[in-house]
């Protein structure tokens, strides 16, 4: 009778191969288990001869250490979490590596999770985090991120919220100082002669957004009624948009400054602005207020927000390591200023068009 063969089907499966474990380790290098975690650990001395055999089993049976047991020893949590919405934006990007290098430069292991500006996939990637035992949190919040931070704060876990004007009281925050760059931007458009500025953003509701319209209304307040603001609430098709645009620039009351929110928008206003043949800064200014990966790639370069991502990074960072060493002391909150970059796609106001 013809035995089956490995192809074969039918044939058992094989049962896989079980993880090495340190008592594996230590058999294979003839030395204790004790004696392999501390050279694992680093916890004590152990010679060189003994060392280089664990280090020879390790290699030879693929062990990997046990992450959350090493913690444990340790009684030192060495993996952090980072919670973003997405890395669509070159902010994003830029906080993410910043986050990445600090922790290589100070032997933390860092777990990243997407939330997609979902609140309940928020709350999901939380969990996720929460069941590998992190010891402390970077989040950058969702737009609707109430169920994460009650549960966060239930779970007693060293938190810093990052980048997003949250009214919550019980977290170390650091943020940019939306309402100060917009209050900014909208007084050095007014110093260029620009009196008639456009909000354009996806949400003007959202709470980042009535920062921004706060800081903007502020420079208008200061100006002493010598110059307006108008809010866009933009279009979710490009199509759309376009239309929209078309009757905002129409007449000669049209806005001469456009301030616009997000990667996508900005691409949008920027193409929608193209086909309707109106240049920047000819025709129309033209402010990123969340520079896109792009902005200096163009001719002219767009004029941009740009936050000081390092700064957001470090300081997140070292308020984290703070509160994971087991500081009582009330949440702080850090507000860092954003580099103003009006140039390229920013010019004076096009003069009036002559009448017919």
């Amino acid at each position: 009778m013809a035995s089956r063969s490995s192809a074969d089907p039918r044939a058992a499966p094989r049962r896989a191969r079980a993880r090495p474990t340190i008592t594996d380790v230590a058999r294979a290098a003839g030395v204790s288990t004790g004696t392999v975690s501390h050279v694992l650990n680093g916890s004590r001395e152990v010679s060189e001869a003994r060392r280089a055999r664990v280090a020879q089993a390790v290699a030879a049976l693929g062990y990997v250490p046990n992450l959350l047991a090493q913690n444990l020893r340790r009684k030192r949590a060495t993996l952090m979490g980072l919670c973003m919405p997405h890395a669509s934006f070159g902010y994003f990007v830029a906080l993410s590596e910043a986050f990445e290098a600090l922790a290589a430069e100070q032997g933390y292991d860092i777990l990243h999770v997407f939330s997609r500006q979902d609140a309940a996939t928020e709350l999901h990637r939380i969990e996720t985090l929460l069941r590998y035992d992190i010891g402390g949190l970077l989040l950058l919040p969702s737009w609707e991120p109430q169920a994460t931070l009650d549960r966060l704060a239930q779970a007693a876990v060293p938190t810093v919220i990052i980048d997003r004007p949250i009214d919550d009281r019980r977290f170390d925050q650091v943020m940019v100082d939306v309402r100060g760059a917009l209050r900014r931007v909208v007084l050095d458009l007014a110093a260029r002669g620009h009196r008639r500025v456009m909000f354009v953003s996806a949400n003007p509701r959202l709470l980042i957004s009535r920062h921004r319209i706060d800081g903007m209304r502020q420079a208008i307040a200061e100006l002493g009624g010598s110059a307006s603001l108008e809010i866009l609430e933009r279009a979710e098709t490009e199509g759309a948009l376009r239309q929209q645009l078309a009757a905002a620039m129409a007449g000669p009351e049209r806005a001469t400054a456009l301030l616009v929110t997000n990667t996508q928008g900005v691409t949008q206003v920027a193409r929608a602005l193209r086909e309707l043949g109106l240049r920047c800064p000819e025709h129309v200014s033209l402010v990123a207020v969340d520079e896109p990966p792009w902005a200096e790639m163009v001719t002219p370069t767009l004029a941009a927000i740009r936050p000081p991502a390092l700064a957001v990074a470090q300081g997140a960072w070292d308020l984290l390591l703070a509160r994971m060493e087991g500081g009582r002391r009330p949440p702080r909150r850090i507000a860092l200023e954003p580099e103003l970059r009006l140039n390229g796609t920013v010019g004076p106001p096009p003069a009036p068009r002559a009448g017919p």
